[in-house]
């Protein structure tokens, strides 16, 4: 017969006395074509040293053995080996005998007068012995992947709730039963949505119809979402992030899982930090007001009080200077210097007035004082510039144009700084109901993103919360060697139109 080249060979541990009929069962397999490796033993000792040395497919044994019978071999492999299949060949053996044979754990009977059985009868045994360690082994590992996923679900760190395709909870977790204060036995059963489920953050009650978990799974879709409120067993409520998921099995929602954090604190610390935002941004305003407020006021107070004191002191001075001979020259000579120190002191305190405040910001309004500001700009560094302004009629509020002014100043002074420009343009324009503002250099540019890893970008810092505490919207864009722009966008309110 033909080997069968794909077949594994198998070890065979054969239990018999008799060197003639070993020969005699070898040459049988052999030309049946099994591929087979073997070992002979004969007595008890060698047959329990070879299934501890293990490896063995299967084992023969003869019924007739002078010191070690089937019944012998049968009952040391109950003991040490009881999946080990096992074959027994005899002469003959009464009907009883084999079914006791059978009962004890033998596998098959194969009678020497017939022993063209052998090999289908090894082969049966073999492969019905390896589909049993097979699912030995994959029991084996499901059951190590159930232990594993018990001890998550009872360990984890999450609520977790199984519910089938109608709501009703079918498991929950230790700690789902923390934090919802339910115990599972008691909960189990009852629907998920009319339980924890049933309110919504303003504390109104709504039906598992308009619940958006519901719906979702439903669909076979999961469903996620920070902003839950969930009501533990007391009544008391929490706010809840959950991820629900469905099962689904041959196009069919058959269960969903449900897991669930308590994000209370969370949601308390957020709102805090929103709270003392919205308290900053109205502080910085504040801050702002009575600065500018202040600004104004000590420029109104260098123009009319010193300007005029230094306009008297220079008419005073102007008289004496008329009233010297020349018989005088020293007293000539530091009048005139005089003089020259008050132009000079006048030309100085109508420069701080103006970066105080400019009087053309609250006479000519922003567009005049934008050009103003770019002209000086371009008299003190060289900085060329280009102004196009919309031929909108800016008639804002003083707050509003401030606050635009300002950004433009803070933006031409970071220009002057850092960009090493040899070129600035600006852009103001209405749009809609917005005003825009666009500064653009060409200057040696940077990256945006070592802002937040320098912090010392107060300049930008205090423009960008600026604009953030207006409801405006603040963009900055940049490249090494790319230059940089600025745009502002700040809504106009009914009273600033």
């Amino acid at each position: 017969m033909r080997v069968r080249e794909h077949e594994k060979p198998l070890s065979i541990l054969l239990v018999e006395d008799s060197a003639n009929d070993e020969a005699l069962l070898v040459s049988i397999l052999e030309r049946e074509g099994l591929r087979f490796t073997h070992n002979r033993v004969f007595n008890a000792e060698g047959f329990m040293a070879q299934l501890e040395r293990g490896g063995w497919d299967l084992v023969i044994s003869d019924y007739n053995l002078p010191a070690f019978s089937a019944e012998d071999v049968l009952e040391i492999l109950s003991a040490h080996a009881d999946d080990m299949p096992c074959i027994i060949i005899s002469g003959f053996i009464g009907e009883e005998t084999a079914v006791a044979l059978m009962k004890a754990g033998a596998c098959d009977f194969v009678p020497k007068s017939n022993l063209s059985r052998l090999v289908p009868a090894i082969r049966r045994e073999a492969a019905e012995a390896a589909m049993r360690r097979e699912k030995r082994s994959i029991q084996k590992s499901l059951d190590h992947k159930e232990m594993l996923l018990s001890s998550i679900i009872l360990t984890l760190g999450e609520g977790l709730v199984v519910t089938d395709e109608y709501g009703e909870v079918l498991f929950i977790n230790p700690e789902a039963e923390r934090l919802l204060g339910w115990r599972q036995d008691e909960v189990i059963g009852r629907n998920l949505h009319d339980t924890i489920h049933f309110q919504q953050v303003d504390g109104s009650s709504y039906p598992q119809q308009e619940c958006l978990i519901d719906q979702f799974t439903r669909q076979g879709a999961s469903y996620r979402s920070d902003n839950e409120i969930f009501v533990r067993k007391d009544g008391s409520r929490f706010d809840a992030a959950c991820i629900a998921t469905p099962v689904v099995e041959e196009g069919r929602v058959v269960s969903i899982i449900t897991a669930f954090q308590d994000v209370s604190l969370r949601k308390q610390a957020e709102r805090e930090l929103l709270e003392s935002r919205q308290q900053y941004r109205a502080l910085s305003n504040f801050l702002q007001t009575v600065r500018e407020e202040e600004r104004t006021r000590i420029a109104r107070e260098l123009h009319d009080e010193l300007g005029q004191a230094l306009t008297a002191l220079k008419m005073d001075a102007s008289w004496i200077m008329h009233r010297l001979t020349e018989q005088q020259p020293e007293l000539v000579v530091k009048t005139d210097k005089m003089l020259s120190l008050i132009d000079s002191t006048v030309d100085s305190m109508r420069r701080i007035a103006a970066n105080l405040r400019p009087g053309l910001l609250d006479d000519l309004g922003l567009a005049a004082a934008a050009e103003w500001l770019l002209d000086e700009c371009r008299e003190r560094t060289g900085i060329r510039y280009v102004l196009n302004i919309g031929e909108e009629d800016f008639a804002l509020d003083a707050s509003l144009s401030t606050t635009i002014f300002r950004i433009l100043q803070e933006a031409v002074t970071n220009v002057t700084r850092h960009a090493k420009a040899k070129a600035i343009e600006v852009e103001l324009r209405g749009e809609g109901d917005e005003m825009v503002l666009v500064v653009s250099d060409d200057g040696i540019g940077f990256d945006p993103q070592m802002l937040s890893i320098q912090r010392k970008s107060f300049g930008l810092l205090g423009m960008r919360e600026r604009v953030k505490s207006l409801g405006g919207q603040f963009e900055l864009s940049s490249r090494p060697g790319h230059g940089t722009q600025l745009r502002i966008h700040l809504p106009i309110t009914a009273d600033q139109a």
